[in-house]
């Protein structure tokens, strides 16, 4: 996957590229805006000389990290039904049954 990372500084800016099973192993959907920090190396591309950097890792940076983690985990439960409340309902059936 090819990105570029933006300075919030100065507005300079870094062509990058992460490979594809290092992207989705990593679990961060990339849109714009969105405070990351990367590891990786530099790379340039000799026939033009273009600069790139080849990331290893991805993260989310700042002090919204773990919130921003938590919201992902959060959609994703939900998405599969686990924080339904007629659900919830069903398993406290069940234990009613199993404490008689």
């Amino acid at each position: 996957m090819y990105f570029t990372l933006k300075d919030a500084k100065d507005g300079s800016t870094l062509n990058c590229i992460i490979w594809a099973g290092k992207y989705k192993l990593f679990g961060i959907d990339l849109q714009a805006g969105l405070k990351i920090t990367a590891s990786g190396n530099p790379e340039v591309y000799a026939p033009n000389g273009r600069l790139s950097f080849v990331c290893d890792t991805i993260e989310f940076a700042g002090e919204g990290d773990l919130k921003k983690q938590y919201d992902l985990l959060k959609e994703k439960l939900t998405k599969e039904g686990l924080f339904d409340v007629s659900e919830k309902d069903k398993f406290q059936n069940i234990r009613k049954m199993l404490e008689l």
